[in-house]
């Protein structure tokens, strides 16, 4: 049996900024990343804030910088923030994988790992014995499921496409897309001004059939591309490329059992409202890599003190996933004037970037920014949401 420090499960994003925040933290540790398919495999590029691409040092991976977001209704109504600096990043995913995980120099093995059971990482034909199991696997929980634990209640299901000959009036701000698409709406992140990535998602209860889902998604995508509130920049493209993905859209209450710590997308690490996940990773992971490091010295307790900081989390961050919720159950006419009355107000751009980060303590959303015959009806589903997820998650 073969005896490591610490043992990552899966190289997506959590798996290899895990591997390299571990290597900085403690160069002499013995660490094995364990990935079934390839390093960054997951077919999708990524949306993230410049300051986490300079932590990282994954610019080489960069395949567009933005200075301005424009968040638009299906019906017309539009607000646009423009910074003096780049704020936004579109990464290639695979790239940045690739990059961490050579940077942290960890030993890389390319199988799938049949059980985590008793502390220890099986394989086809070896058992590892590791200080500290991290599972950064990624959505399919397989072994949250094999622990008996919480698995995220709610998924988003994405569907992807790259187009060219695109006619992009400005590609240095990206575009967040509301109303009658899909749950709401989509996206498009331009690479130049002839090269997008556009995506639409539906949203659902964790297991839910899905045998209608691709041709459902198709749909929603020929509605996005036809929509025009952002300027026909679509109307000649052709698709490149077009990929279907999932991943959870909501928190798990238990991240920690034994020496096994959970990372990423089965700790369902999104933002409530826009989906992304990057940042969370990157700041939750430096944490997660903190708290493991000092378990491999000895002190295993703070696996236990890492689940109470997610504890924390979870409580500092009950206004966001609150809004999140509510803002989800909302109308496409109801979205498009709350959009018309910020678009009016000053909403300070500082504070957009802070309700773009989301896990942060202090999202208030847009509560107050609605027409008062809506104010009442949100400040009821707000009540409601806040007692679930507090009864869910508050310990």
């Amino acid at each position: 049996m073969k005896k490591y420090d610490i043992v990552i499960i899966g190289g997506g994003f959590a798996g290899a900024s895990l591997a390299y925040k571990l290597s900085k933290l403690d160069s002499s540790l013995e660490i094995v990343l364990i990935e079934r398919n390839a390093v960054g495999c997951k077919p999708v590029s990524a949306f993230t804030f410049t300051d986490v691409v300079s932590d990282m040092g994954i610019r080489n991976s960069v395949r567009q910088y933005y200075n301005q977001i424009e968040i638009i209704s299906t019906l017309g109504a539009r607000e646009s923030y423009t910074y003096d600096d780049d704020v936004f990043a579109f990464i290639d995913y695979k790239k940045a994988c690739e990059e961490l995980v050579e940077r942290s120099g960890c030993k890389v093995i390319f199988e799938e790992v049949k059980s985590v059971k008793g502390g220890k990482v099986e394989l086809k034909d070896e058992v590892m014995e590791p200080k500290v199991i991290v599972d950064a696997s990624g959505q399919g929980y397989k072994f949250r499921k094999e622990l008996g634990m919480d698995v995220p209640g709610i998924e988003n299901h994405l569907y992807l496409k790259k187009l060219t000959n695109c006619s992009i009036t400005n590609p240095r701000s990206l575009h967040l897309v509301f109303g009658d698409i899909g749950t709401n709406g989509g996206w498009i992140y331009p690479i130049n001004d002839t090269e997008c990535e556009i995506g639409v998602a539906e949203r659902m209860r964790s297991g839910a059939k899905i045998t209608e889902f691709p041709e459902k998604q198709k749909k929603n995508m020929e509605c996005f591309i036809a929509h025009q509130p952002y300027g026909g920049m679509l109307e000649s493209s052709r698709s490149e490329s077009e990929t279907m993905v999932f991943y959870p859209y909501e928190p798990v209450k238990r991240v920690v059992k034994g020496n096994v710590v959970f990372l990423g997308d089965n700790a369902g690490m999104v933002h409530p409202v826009f989906g992304m996940g990057i940042h969370y990773i990157h700041k939750i992971g430096s944490i997660c890599a903190e708290h493991c490091v000092q378990a491999v010295h000895g002190n295993m307790k703070r696996l236990k003190e890492y689940q109470n900081v997610w504890d924390s989390l979870l409580k500092s961050d009950m206004n966001a996933w609150i809004w999140g919720q509510v803002f989800w159950g909302l109308n496409t006419e109801q979205i498009d004037m709350i959009i018309k009355i910020r678009s009016k107000s000053q909403v300070d751009k500082l504070n957009v970037l802070s309700e773009l980060r989301g896990h942060i303590g202090n999202s208030k959303g847009s509560l107050f920014l609605v027409p008062e015959r809506l104010y009442w009806v949100l400040v009821k589903e707000v009540f409601i949401n806040k007692i679930k997820y507090k009864i869910k998650y508050c310990r």
